[in-house]
């Protein structure tokens, strides 16, 4: 049981590192990637748009233009990817009482208020919130 918890937490692993070579070694305007569904729709910014261009900047080195793009999308990418290998982590091992991220229900609250937050911010159209618009 274990083992198959192991090649599906490693299958995982493989897909998130090739998606980030890729993204490392390619042009983050490229035709290949999805347009932003909302964006297309209303012509407002979601909470997440501008994050394939920050993850781009951000695995190149260029953290100060990975914030322009998508600032709450950089500084939550990390805490989330750990969150993620722990319970995976957890998961594979079969421990549930492990180290884990919890952060309980008002954590969770939280969580959801900042997003919808910055969603609404960034739309505002005036200074200093054009400055959560990604790229600018």
């Amino acid at each position: 049981m274990r083992s198959n918890r192991a090649l599906w937490v490693a299958l995982l692993a493989l897909g998130v590192v090739a998606g980030a070579f890729h993204l490392r070694h390619n042009d983050a305007e490229a035709a290949w990637l999805p347009p932003c569904a909302f964006y297309e729709t209303t012509g407002l910014h979601c909470a997440g748009c501008g994050m394939t261009r920050a993850s781009h900047a951000a695995l190149n080195g260029r953290f100060a233009e990975a914030l322009s793009h998508n600032p709450l999308g950089i500084i939550l990418l990390p805490l989330v990817l750990l969150a993620v290998a722990l319970e995976a982590a957890a998961w594979m091992l079969g421990h549930p009482g492990g180290p884990r991220v919890r952060i309980g229900m008002r954590g969770m609250w939280v969580l959801v208020a900042m997003v919808l937050g910055y969603w609404l911010l960034r739309n505002i159209p005036y200074w200093p919130f054009t400055l959560l618009a990604p790229g600018a």
